[in-house]
């Protein structure tokens, strides 16, 4: 299992750079947006890919803190496609503010969580005869959750929004996106609720 995992995810990090630098490329106006999108995608997928595939505490703790810094990467580079693709005005400058400090604060108590463990702590345990490294959340973890979803959920509804709103022509583009990020919101759900 955690050869074919990490296959998969190897595959997947190669797939997101094709198209980043494809993207980067473009002469569209979106290409530097879905470019950053691609990057930031790739990020946790690589914490995901030193996760699985290390046995020691160490390595697995480092995956870990590559994934939920990537996480916000990810989240922040949709929320700045999802803009981009949806034709919307640039949002206001408090609003961005915002968005900064609450992710700036997040990455800030991952970097304080070796010293202080309110984020997260680790702990090995044996799945199927194979040792893997389990994380196990603090208050910190809660925050960053909330962050996370929070914008996952705003993204979601500007997509329903632009649906609703829409001429049918234009609302399979948006469909297509809006079915992406819930598939991507059930399976990382499930990735937390399952342990």
């Amino acid at each position: 299992m955690r050869t074919a995992l990490s296959v998969i995810f190897g595959i997947l990090i190669i797939a997101l750079l094709v198209c980043m630098v494809f993207s980067r490329r473009s002469k569209k106006p979106i290409g530097k947006n879905v470019a950053f999108a691609m990057a930031g995608l790739a990020v946790p997928v690589l914490g995901n890919l030193i996760i699985i595939a290390s046995t020691e505490k160490m390595l697995s703790v480092i995956g870990y803190y590559i994934y939920f810094i990537g996480m916000d990467i990810a989240v922040y580079s949709i929320w700045r496609f999802t803009f981009a693709y949806c034709n919307l005005k640039k949002p206001k400058k408090s609003l961005r503010l915002l968005l900064y400090v609450l992710f700036g604060v997040d990455i800030i108590q991952y970097i304080l969580n070796p010293f202080f463990s309110f984020s997260f702590i680790v702990d090995k345990i044996m799945v199927e005869g194979e040792a893997y490294v389990r994380l196990i959340p603090r208050i910190g973890q809660t925050y960053h959750r909330v962050i996370c979803y929070g914008m996952i959920a705003g993204i979601i509804i500007v997509f329903i929004y632009k649906i609703v709103n829409a001429s049918k022509v234009y609302r399979s583009r948006y469909n297509v996106i809006l079915f992406s990020i819930l598939a991507m919101a059930v399976v990382e759900s499930y990735y937390i609720f399952s342990r």
